[in-house]
């Protein structure tokens, strides 16, 4: 007869907290007062334990991803969205503009309204309809 296997995680395996830690956070970027320690509670697990995981499975602290998630949200909206800069940030947790303006060029190597300007993503009127040969 053969043996049942156990799928079960043993402890080295925190993926579901680690899915769960990043939900949590994705749900809570707008909340400027997020901290590394409300998400470890939310998993139940403690602070030190957190941060291996995300090591292990990332390869970046807590804060490092919160912050990384925070940019990345910011760069959709400003890509799609006519948004002013400060209320995208603010949208995103950010309280201080400098602050935001550094942590965005660091990261994207470009200022924030450089993303919406390196894309074109709003052209004025008379620039909707490229011209065409064809069409003339």
């Amino acid at each position: 007869m053969e043996e049942i296997k156990d799928y079960s995680f043993d402890d080295n395996d925190y993926g579901i907290e680690y899915r769960i830690a990043l939900a949590y956070i994705h749900s809570q970027l707008s909340n400027e007062s997020l901290a590394v320690g409300d998400v470890a509670k939310k998993v139940t697990l403690t602070l030190g334990k957190l941060e291996e995981i995300f090591k292990e499975l990332s390869g970046e602290t807590v804060i490092h991803c919160i912050l990384r998630l925070r940019l990345e949200k910011a760069a959709k909206l400003l890509k799609e969205t006519k948004a002013a800069v400060n209320k995208i940030a603010f949208s995103v947790g950010f309280t201080d503009m400098p602050y935001f303006n550094r942590a965005f060029k660091k990261h994207f190597g470009v200022k924030p309204l450089a993303i919406r300007k390196k894309d074109n993503l709003f052209p004025k009127k008379d620039n909707i309809f490229p011209k065409k040969d064809y069409l003339l």
